[in-house]
Parts: C-alpha cells; sequence; structure tokens
C-alpha cells in the first residue's frame, strides 16, 4: 500500500492485491486495485472513502467489478486501573 499524508487528517492511498491458488492449480486467480481517501474524524474515528476494481483470472467468463465503498472505523481504548493516565492496554484476551 501506498500512503501519503496529505494533511494531518486526510491521507489518500494506492493498494494493490493478488489472489494466488496454491493447491494444484496453482495460478493468478483475481487482482485488485484500490485507490481511496482516509480521514480522521476526531480522536477515535475513521472515515475511509474508496475505488476498487477487481479482475479474475484463469476462468472461462471472467468478470470485472467496480465497486465504490466507504467504510469507518471507531478505535476503543482499553486501559488498567493500575496504568498511568493516557496509556492504552489491549486486553490480554486478544
Amino acid at each position: 500500500m501506498l500512503v501519503y499524508n496529505l494533511t494531518k487528517r486526510v491521507q489518500p492511498y494506492l493498494a494493490g492485491e493478488t489472489f494466488y491458488r496454491f493447491d494444484g492449480r496453482d495460478e493468478n486467480q483475481l487482482n485488485r486495485f484500490s485507490m481511496g481517501l482516509e480521514t480522521r474524524i476526531g480522536k477515535n474515528f475513521t472515515l475511509d472513502a474508496f475505488y476498487r476494481v477487481e479482475k479474475e483470472r484463469n476462468v472461462k467468463y471472467p468478470q470485472t467489478a467496480y465497486i465504490v465503498g466507504v467504510a469507518g472505523t471507531y478505535r476503543i481504548a482499553f486501559r488498567k486501573k493500575d496504568s498511568p493516565a493516557g496509556e492504552d492496554v489491549l486486553p490480554s484476551s486478544l
């Protein structure tokens, strides 16, 4: 993934993924290319708007999907009672 810090809160990015089968067929199955903007809204919330192209490979009738999406992420901070204020701690079960 290629990310550029445009401003303190906005980061445009480009990403590429390939999906390869490692069973007996050993072939490239899908390519995915994405570009988007990730925006930080507040301290714990991030909004991601993206455009993605998925192309199937090595099938009789390959399909191409054009996807527009929006995703939101909310970060939850866990703190231990005996840890200093502001220190984030993940629970041991994660």
